[in-house]
């Protein structure tokens, strides 16, 4: 397109401002106003008439009173010209071709006068800084929103991107998961100039922007929504950082508010579904061909259970996924509130923070139960229907969907994409000619299938066939109460389950059960128990669901009991059925019992002269397969199992290595004994900082999870700056029976010289085996990490690695232990050995943490950090960004800018927006930084929530989406901030007369009176810093009200920390007013705030806080 123009750029822009004012792009008459540049959404015309001005008009670049507006044009110029242009080809990322269509000749100095004066001066727009300074051109590329023709091109990944942040979006904002942050994991699709925060942002807008309109009106019937917005929602397109008025912008964003559409109506559907837990399995895209999966478990917002209250010490559970026995992942810590006495317990009601967990399966065969652990010891557990997936006995069908092969089933049915994947066990036959084999090993065939197939499979006869999604029928479930122990087969239900749909019932369906291949009704009846093959098939015989279950009775009870002076080790089942019980094991001697009087009683013998650390229960009724149930042997004491199961002796172990081990509590006593777990902290000064735990044992063993103590481990090695403190472990009954240690490192990494580091007390090595250890870049995060391999001769390993000469002239490098290493060391700073200047010179945070050191220049990086509190558009907020994006496997206080970040209030409470926190990145500040949410002022957060959105504002996010973006951001704030639903209108606000006047004397007394009802033994209250709070709260002369309620020093700590607290939220004291040891206040804060987080602390310091603000 050829435009003659001979308008000077000051009357171009005149016109430009003024068509966008008559026109309404803007809200009042200020232009510029501050907005990113794709906000002004320059037309076709506009960017071509805009070419001939700085063509023309080129000789006011040098006109002192021209220039300004000339480099307004030209920075404009080049941000439109990213966007239309841009395609990732050769030479698409430099001035030249700017230059050169421009007919000019730019110098780097000339260029950065031209866009500090045309970009940050007139359209008062930031200029970015990277690693190594001010990002001139990525500033103006960035200016430019998205590149539109890389959008529309599926191999860039951008729509790629757009498409799965709406598939996932309701998903991801009941998780409270920003969009922008689960984008994250779609930067790897995008050209590397494009994988920063700037990008996500703007995919994250579209997607955000695109369910408001869908959620705002009605799209579902239109042919052509976008034409229906233009109709009723003027100046909706203003908002995406793409030219939605050219056709083809017009196709795409079409597509995507049907998807969006499409994501809301699945939305309305799963809601009714998160009342249940539910399990869907994927294929890991990337290990399809070792059948590796990924399950998705959807769990309810609420679950209720009853527990024994002798099995708690406080309210905070760790909440975890099992495979068998096996403990799969750990989902973090929840808080449960105790209700009223039911039976032999209490009720307690957990609410979860979120509802969808993303497992990667390592037994997939093994059903998968939630559980909710105490002190490693489980508490309660309940099994996942359809949540195993065995490969060997029937094919399985995997359908296309969003996130990649979805299961849609075991069993003959129709399937509703277009191909589907076909696993066929090795012994199956395939009859169907159009068929392609994507992968054979000597397990059986991944086919790819777009026609009807039959499969036969011994006496089974599967059948698979194309339809419309409507067509492909219900899939068939089994539900039961299954029992909870590890056994064979892996799925064994006390009684007989029943068959239904995941919709509910059979639906009118004629279906055939078969019970061991005979035909018969779906329940066997009440008096046939053991292991069974259960099929069903529908009335052409063809195989609709094979599974191995075992069936036990509904009343069966067991009892596992140690040997004593009177009686062998015996194993005690108890049931009005008649069963056959038998033991067996590696050293058992077979035995069996017979019911009598509704008890069987069997002996447990073995040979040798240690007893089994497990043996084998087999049961069933007269004339059936057993089912058999794998158990822990009684043993008077304790046993540490490992990862293997093998039973070892430990002495030192990794904390980053508990994942699989157990210790195995056995009672030797009648009736009931307590062992006492006791962690304490060594080295330094932290002899005061220690846990404690009580674990009753009665009449069966007791396994408890290592790895459910993680959290607290984590939280104490990090309580102080010394990273050799390491934990003393300690387990005694009546007598000491168990003592180790549990360290983050096993070997240290000594520097030698100037170049050289030498591992010592670490392992020795085979020949051949040559360790590596990764090091990074410090001062840029986006930097891929090198390896550096140990320095060998003649193939064994020496023990040393070399810096090479070329690294140390840049720098400071990190050096630490490559992830799943045996050899852990602590992670070593080689830093530049040079000052770069006073703090006022460094701008950055690359530059401060070029310029650290800890001790010629300890205070650089706290610098820039306070700085960042000032300016969200900081660069160092890219730093941290990039920081966390590549480096979070390591601890967080390995990084002084994580550090640095968590002593600054005001920084951190921005953090939480600008970063985007959730649940796992705040519990992370909590345990790895003794992280204290509540010393941040409610003031503090209102100032943070206010320049967040001022900053979302000036950022060019569209007013409909600021709200939203807040709003999901509260997510989070309701796990940080007490009573956040009467604090909110503060927090946004501002303003006190927002809040509630509670008189707080009678709320708290309620509270606390409830405490002591559901706590009434005192000895298990936590009891730090109870005197040292009871004299505060007393020397400030607070109303009676808020200090009467404890009568006892074991209750003090509990009663009065959220008085304290209150006064800290509300400003009106700081943390150091106890005039307690930094590091021991915030540990034994988190210790009594968790004693009974939701039904004491949570509600007793919002009423103070509230009150404090009111007053």
């Amino acid at each position: 397109m050829t435009v003659i123009t001979t308008v000077t750029a000051r009357e171009w822009l005149a016109k430009f401002r003024l068509e966008r004012v008559v026109t309404r792009q803007v809200e009042g008459s200020k232009i510029p106003d501050g907005r990113p540049l794709f906000g002004y959404h320059v037309s076709s015309g506009e960017y071509a008439e805009l070419e001939e001005v700085l063509k023309s008009g080129a000789a006011d670049r040098d006109n002192p009173t021209r220039r300004s507006y000339w480099a307004a044009c030209y920075c404009l110029y080049i941000a439109e010209s990213f966007r239309r242009n841009y395609d990732a080809s050769e030479g698409g990322w430099s001035w030249k071709g700017f230059d050169s269509a421009l007919g000019i000749h730019l110098n780097p100095i000339q260029r950065s006068e031209i866009v500090d004066m045309g970009l940050a001066k007139y359209w008062n727009r930031p200029i970015r800084m990277r690693t190594n300074g001010r990002d001139i051109l990525g500033s103006l590329a960035a200016e430019g929103g998205l590149p539109w023709k890389m959008v529309q091109h599926e191999s860039h990944g951008f729509g790629r991107a757009v498409r799965a942040g709406l598939n996932k979006f309701y998903e991801n904002r009941d998780a409270g998961r920003s969009t922008a942050e689960f984008l994250e994991d779609y930067l790897s699709y995008l050209p590397q100039t494009f994988r920063n925060v700037e990008t996500r942002q703007l995919l994250a807008g579209i997607v955000e922007q695109l369910v408001f309109l869908v959620e705002q009106y009605p799209i579902t019937k239109q042919e052509d929504p976008a034409s229906y917005l233009d109709q009723h929602l003027e100046g909706w397109r203003q908002g995406f950082p793409i030219p939605l008025g050219e056709e083809n912008g017009r196709a795409l964003v079409n597509e995507w508010l049907r998807r969006a559409d499409r994501s809301r109506g699945e939305r309305a559907r799963k809601v009714e579904e998160l009342a249940i837990n539910r399990c869907t399995h994927w294929l890991d895209s990337e290990r399809f061909q070792e059948r590796a999966l990924i399950t998705e478990v959807t769990l309810p917002k609420e679950i209720r259970f009853v527990v024994d209250p002798l099995l708690l010490r406080s309210t905070r559970l760790e909440l975890g996924f099992y495979e068998g026995s096996s403990l799969l992942a750990k989902a973090g810590a929840v808080y449960g509130q105790l209700g009223g006495d039911e039976g032999a317990g209490v009720e307690m009601v957990v609410r979860l923070p979120r509802q969808h967990f993303r497992l990667e399966r390592r037994q997939k065969e093994q059903p998968l139960k939630v559980t909710f652990l105490a002190s490693g010891q489980e508490v309660y557990a309940e099994s996942l229907d359809d949540s195993s997936v065995t490969f060997a006995e029937a094919p399985l069908l995997f359908e296309q969907g969003d996130q990649g092969w979805i299961l849609a089933g075991d069993g003959s049915r129709k399937f509703s994409t277009s191909e589907a994947l076909l696993w066929a066990p090795k012994e199956a036959i395939v009859e169907s000619e159009e068929i392609v084999c994507c992968h054979e090993d000597i397990d059986g065939r991944w086919l790819g299938v777009a026609t009807d197939v039959t499969l036969r499979l011994g006496e089974e006869t599967y059948r698979f066939t194309p339809g419309a999604p409507e067509t492909a029928g219900p899939k068939l479930l089994m539900k039961g109460r299954a029992m909870l122990e590890n056994s064979l087969p892996g799925t064994v239900y006390r009684g007989w389950p029943q068959l239904t749909t995941e919709a509910g019932g059979l639906g009118g369906e004629q279906y055939v059960s078969y019970i061991n291949g005979k035909p018969g009704p779906s329940d066997a009846g009440p008096d046939r128990y053991g292991a069974f093959r259960y099929k069903v098939a529908n009335r052409q015989g063809e195989t609709l669901l094979l599974r191995k279950i075992g069936v036990l009775p509904d009343d069966l009870m067991l009892s596992i009991l140690p040997a004593s002076a009177r009686a062998e080790a015996r194993v005690r089942v108890t049931t009005t059925s008649a069963l056959i019980a038998r033991v067996e094991g590696e050293t058992i001697e077979p035995c069996a019992g017979q019911l009598a009087d509704g008890v069987i009683t069997v002996p447990l013998k073995y040979n040798g002269g240690r007893p089994p650390a497990a043996f084998r229960l087999l049961l069933s009724s007269p004339g059936e397969q057993p089912v058999e149930l794998r158990l822990d042997f009684p043993f008077d004491g304790i046993r540490y199992l490992d990862a293997t199961g093998e039973e070892v002796i430990p002495e030192d172990i990794l904390a980053d290595q508990l994942l699989g081990s157990q210790l195995v509590l056995s009672s030797g006593v009648p009736g009931r004994q307590v062992f006492n777990i006791q962690m304490l902290l060594m080295g330094g000064t932290a002899a005061q900082i220690r846990r404690h735990y009580s674990v009753v044992v009665s009449d069966r063993p007791v396994s408890l999870s290592l790895f459910a103590f993680s959290d607290d481990i984590r939280q104490m090695l990090s309580a102080t700056d010394d990273q050799d403190n390491f934990i003393r472990f300690s387990v005694d009954s009546l007598r000491p029976l168990m003592r180790f240690n549990i360290r983050r490192y096993n070997t240290n990494l000594k520097r030698e010289n100037a170049t050289t580091f030498r591992l010592l007390g670490a392992r020795a090595t085979s020949l051949g085996e040559i360790r590596k250890v990764e090091v990074m870049l410090l001062s840029d995060p986006a930097m891929k990490p090198r390896e550096l391999d140990e320095v060998s001769t003649a193939g064994v390993g020496m023990g040393a690695f070399e810096l090479p000469l070329s690294m140390m002239a840049s720098g400071p490098w990190l050096l630490y232990p490559k992830p799943g290493a045996e050899d852990q060391f602590r992670p070593e700073l080689v830093p530049t050995g040079r000052i770069e200047g006073g703090e006022q010179e460094i701008q950055s945070l690359h530059a401060a943490t070029r310029a650290y050191h800890p001790t010629q220049n300890p205070t650089v990086i706290d610098a820039q950090i306070s700085r960042m509190a000032d300016d969200l558009s900081h660069s160092g907020w890219g730093y941290l960004q990039e920081l966390w994006d590549n480096f979070r496997h390591l601890p967080l206080s390995t990084f002084e800018a994580w550090k640095a970040l968590a002593r600054n209030p005001r920084a951190l409470s921005l953090a939480v927006f600008r970063l985007e926190f959730d649940e796992h990145k705040a519990l992370r500040f909590q345990e790895e930084l003794s992280v204290i949410w509540e010393f941040i002022t409610l003031t503090g957060w209102h100032e943070a929530y206010a320049g967040y959105a001022a900053w979302l504002e000036k950022s060019g996010v569209p007013q409909i989406l600021v709200g939203n973006i807040l709003t999901q951001r509260s997510y989070i704030l309701e796990r940080l901030i007490s009573g956040f639903a009467d604090m909110e209108s503060f927090v946004k606000a501002g303003d006190c007369a927002d809040l509630k006047q509670i008189p707080p004397g009678g709320i708290l007394a309620f509270f606390f009176q409830e405490l002591r009802r559901n706590y009434p033994d005192f000895d298990s209250w936590p009891s730090y810093l109870g005197s040292t709070l009871r004299q505060w709260t007393m020397e400030q002369g607070v109303e009676r009200e808020l200090a009467s309620h404890s009568n006892t020093h074991e209750t003090n700590a509990v009663a009065y920390l959220p008085v304290f607290l209150g006064y800290v939220t509300a400003g009106k004291a700081k943390p150091e007013d106890l005039g307690v040891n930094s590091d021991f206040l915030k540990f034994a804060i988190r210790v009594v705030a968790d004693f009974d987080r939701q039904g004491w602390f949570v509600p007793a310091h919002a009423v103070v806080t509230n009150y404090l603000m009111t007053k």
